[in-house]
């Protein structure tokens, strides 16, 4: 995944104060302090301070991508960098694992054509650890890497890439890669290379990628978080300094192509829409032109008011989705749109019109208005990246990107000036000289004389771990207005976000006394334009606020939400309170919402994993229960055609009364002052009686039987295995949660470990328990390659089978996610938005307030006692029920053998194809 796109849209921070209508940005004040050290080694250490939360986020980049490998090895770039994570000579272990341990959070390594990066937030307490693991890697990997370890993360790999080019458009990256950049080109081939490619890495050519690549003078570690930079700069001497420069790297200088003419290609997928995509060959990343076209992707399709949505999607009504960016790279890059085409319209049409709009554009030029919406829109963005210390995007993102892409890690101040001094004559003029060439309709520096020191890290264990620091939840205030709307607010001093969420006690289960898809179109269509405003004002006002707004729903709730930020609180809550006190529900909006809403389960229906959501609550719950309608909360194709305007006029009334809500919010504000303010607004909404949803006892109707959608020509057999089990509330959450973690939850869980690590099938495997209030449903879930699911059910079988028989929770499994809940929880309120999703958990299963300010404590005090008696009502292997989504001419012939009670095959809205494939047999041995 490449990480620059993500670095423009929180780069912008250190221009001269922009003001949009009343919201002052001071962007002046805004800046990234760090201290840059050289090692001796060339090994470069970028620090920075950030001492809100007891965290540090260690992010180290490798200079080297996909354009450094030759031809015939493509994808091996990312093979490396998931044989990075099996441990090292001095730590032989995996590195998820140990991450896990100390309290890693946002754990992950990318690879992209130019760059390979490894990070991780972790407790203060658990950074020498992370040192010591990280320094290991880098300069005492090769040991460890062996033919066997090779070879299944291959599969991995493999997988990987399967599940990829699985989903709808899964192939677009590879013929766009092949049409933009010619044979022998550094960017010719794609990231994650061809299968051949793969099979044929060998173990030679891992050690040479490693003395090639790996070496301290082509690395660079930014350091963020709860930390001062000299004792950093000390530690990082310590475990890093030891190591080799490494080899000298010859890197590639810019290199564009020339697309000579149009060109045209045709392709098949199994996709509901057609698409229509222009492509372009573009300057390179942090070149003055590149954050043009940031801000011409953004003009062009960010937010309902931009050009091509408001052509396309809401005037023509033509297209389901519409968007343009640019792909920027470290040698050359890509601008790419593209239109979903909806069902029923003309493409050639489309075609022209998309066409039509990149040429008034270049013809033309932006608005002065486009140009300040889209200029407001960054900086807010900005304001609001700065909470996170890592991660994509984070603070030491953005420095060790700069570092590594420019040798200068402030180099994002130049880009800043690029973007304040963008005129629309500018814009006007780069898109002329690069949109009008052909289309697609798809520097030597001597090497400086390094030295390494003695080291005197003792490498026969690990470092121990410092005292953790307990997590902060803030406090919980309560208050209600006089119509009985009552507030629940999480007051954060210092942060300049305020995040707030209004819920109504509703969501899709709603549409049991109404019509399937009721829910969701009506909170849809909730913020379309009230009786003050239209959609596109609505949209308009946000971004200048720097805010932003969405309704939905899930099972139980139906929520109105706003990000945005002190300054302008005032004004926000304003424009929150119309959209949700006058909402006008235009015919129009009704009219395109409805269609998107028919093409969205249309998409969910050729989608593996949303085809299983959409059938599993029917034969779960059974027809007559409030939760049997899709998981998706979509409805059905034929319901919703059916509904009309007045239906979610009625949903509005019925639902949307502040006796039936709770408003839950985070920032710095004082309550006094929210409450005083929130009265003369949502404090006039007026009362109402409610209805009662009642409850039927679940009608499953069957155990151990197997639903099967076929899905022809399908790399994987997407598995789902569940259960209904017991409400929230009737078992110990927070010990149903770690026996989850142990059995499916985590990346180190027993099945991911099988299934993945162990078997190679998938590339991940997981279990989890499905939100709900009431019964909710036990998923044992699976993507697995076709010519291993029957096995894999077989596997899956077992694990819960054995996980409440021979092999239940042990002490150390027991331990080590507990350990890992309660070093994690640091740094999972990092962000105000974190803060107020807990707020929404808190009010919605009706917790005490108390409920994370004592979490850790109730954690620590699980017993394995408690996992079992836990695991003994919530484990039910013989009442399991299976759904697969798969290539039934693949697969057919073996399920029969698996012991089934009966196999019956289904359509993606859940009906019956034809009587069972396989009924009982009496004396049949089940596994």
């Amino acid at each position: 995944m490449k990480s620059i796109p993500i670095f423009l849209m929180a780069v912008f921070c250190y221009v001269q104060s922009y003001q949009a209508q009343n919201v002052q940005f001071n962007i002046d004040e805004i800046n990234i302090d760090y201290e840059r050290y050289v090692l001796p080694n060339g090994l470069t250490l970028l620090v920075q301070e950030d001492h809100k939360a007891p965290i540090v986020a260690v992010n180290v980049w490798y200079h080297v991508g996909s354009k450094n490998e030759k031809q015939g090895k493509s994808g091996f770039a990312h093979l490396f960098e998931h044989l990075m994570f099996n441990g090292s000579e001095n730590y032989d272990d995996d590195y998820f694992q140990v991450i896990e341990r100390i309290g890693g959070t946002d754990v992950n390594g990318t690879t992209n054509s130019d760059r390979t990066n490894y990070f991780q937030n972790v407790p203060v307490s658990a950074l020498d650890q992370v040192l010591f693991l990280e320094s290991d890697r880098m300069g005492h990997l090769l040991g460890v890497v062996d033919q066997e370890l090779l070879d299944e993360q291959r599969g991995v790999v493999q997988n990987e890439k399967r599940q990829g080019e699985n989903q709808p458009y899964g192939q677009q990256r590879n013929y766009l890669t092949k049409a933009m950049y010619p044979q022998g080109h550094p960017y010719s081939w794609t990231v994650i290379g061809e299968m051949e490619d793969l099979n044929a890495a060998s173990l030679e050519d891992v050690q040479e990628w490693f003395k090639s690549y790996y070496g301290a003078a082509n690395a660079v570690i930014a350091i963020a978080g709860d930390v001062n930079p000299e004792e950093i700069h000390k530690k990082v001497l310590a475990y890093f300094g030891d190591i080799p420069a490494g080899k000298t790297i010859g890197r590639q200088e810019v290199n564009i192509p020339v697309h000579n003419g149009d060109t045209y290609q045709v392709y098949e997928d199994r996709v509901p829409e057609t698409r229509v995509l222009f492509a372009w060959n573009t300057p390179p990343f942090g070149h003055k032109e590149d954050l043009h076209f940031d801000l011409i992707s953004a003009i062009l399709s960010s937010g309902k008011n931009s050009r091509l949505y408001k052509k396309l999607v809401y005037e023509d009504q033509t297209v389901s989705n519409v968007f343009a960016y640019q792909a920027s790279s470290e040698i050359a890059s890509v601008f790419v749109t593209f239109a979903n085409v909806k069902p029923g319209s003309d493409a050639k049409e489309v075609e022209k019109k998309l066409l039509a709009e990149i040429d008034k554009f270049i013809e033309n030029g932006p608005t002065e208005a486009e140009l300040k919406r889209v200029k407001a829109e960054y900086f807010a963005s900005f304001i609001k990246g700065l909470e996170r210390i890592g991660g994509f995007g984070g603070v030491s993102d953005i420095l060790a990107s700069n570092e590594t892409y420019h040798a200068d890690a402030s180099y994002y101040k130049k880009q800043l000036k690029f973007i304040e001094e963008a005129t629309a004559a500018d814009l006007k003029a780069t898109a002329k000289k690069w949109l009008t060439k052909g289309k697609h309709t798809l520097i030597a520096n001597p090497f400086p004389e390094y030295t390494v020191i003695e080291s005197k890290i003792d490498r026969s264990k690990l470092p121990p771990l410092g005292t953790p620091k307990t997590a902060k939840f803030p406090e919980v205030e309560r208050a209600q207005l006089s119509n009985g709307m009552n507030i629940v607010l999480a007051k954060r001093e210092g942060v300049s976000t305020i995040v707030m969420d209004l819920m109504f006690d509703a969501g899709y289960k709603t549409d049991y006394l109404a019509t399937p898809g009721t829910a969701s179109l009506a909170m849809n269509l909730l913020d379309e334009g009230t009786k003050n405003m239209n959609s596109l004002q609505i949209n308009e006002k946000l971004q200048l606020l720097g805010a932003n707004l969405y309704s939905n729903s899930d099972l139980d709730i139906s929520r109105v939400g706003m990000n945005t930020l002190k300054q302008s609180l005032d004004e926000s809550l304003n424009l929150f309170a119309d959209v949700i006190m006058n909402p006008d529900f235009p015919q129009k909006e009704f009219d395109r919402l409805k269609s998107e809403q028919i093409n969205d389960i249309k998409r969910e229906k050729s989608q593996p994993v949303a085809m299983a959501l959409r059938v599993i609550n029917k034969y779960l719950y059974g027809e007559d229960h409030p939760y049997s309608n899709p998981a998706t909360g979509t409805g059905y194709e034929n319901t919703v055609e059916k509904l009309t305007r007045a239906d979610v006029q009625k949903f509005y009334d019925t639902w949307m009364k502040p006796n039936n809500a709770t408003l839950v919010i985070t920032g710095d504000v004082e309550m006094s002052e929210l409450k005083s303010k929130l009265e003369k607004s949502l404090g006039k909404m007026k009362k109402g009686d409610i209805p009662t949803i009642t409850y039927s006892k679940p009608k499953t109707g069957s155990k151990n039987t197997l639903y099967l959608m076929n899905r022809p020509e399908s790399q994987q057999s997407v598995i789902i295995g569940s259960y209904l089990t017991e409400k929230y509330g009737d078992v110990s959450e927070i010990a149903l949660e770690q026996m989850v973690n142990v059995l499916g939850g985590e990346f180190t869980s027993r099945i991911n470990m099988n299934l993945r690590e162990d078997k190679h099938w998938a590339y991940g495997a997981f279990g989890f328990v499905m939100d709900a209030k009431q019964e909710r449903p036990f998923v044992v879930y699976a993507p697995v390659q076709t010519d291993k699911t029957s096995e894999s059910i077989l596997e899956l079988r077992k694990e819960l089978s054995e996980f409440v028989s021979t092999r239940p929770v042990t002490q150390a499994e027991l331990d080590k996610v507990k350990n890992n809940q309660i070093l994690a929880l640091p740094g999972q309120w990092e962000t105000n938005s974190a803060v107020n999703n807990s707020l929404y958990d808190l009010v919605k299963y009706d917790l005490p307030d108390d409920y994370y300010q004592s979490y850790d404590t109730k954690v620590r005090n699980l017993s394995l006692s408690d996992i079992k008696e836990v695991s003994a009502k919530m484990v039910k292997p013989n009442e399991v029920n299976w759904f697969m989504v798969g290539d039934r001419a693949k697969i057919a012939d073996n399920l029969d053998q698996l012991g089934f009670d009966s196999i019956i095959e289904i359509d993606a809205d859940g009906n019956i194809l034809s009587p069972p494939i396989k009924t009982p047999v009496k004396d049949e041995v089940k596994n």
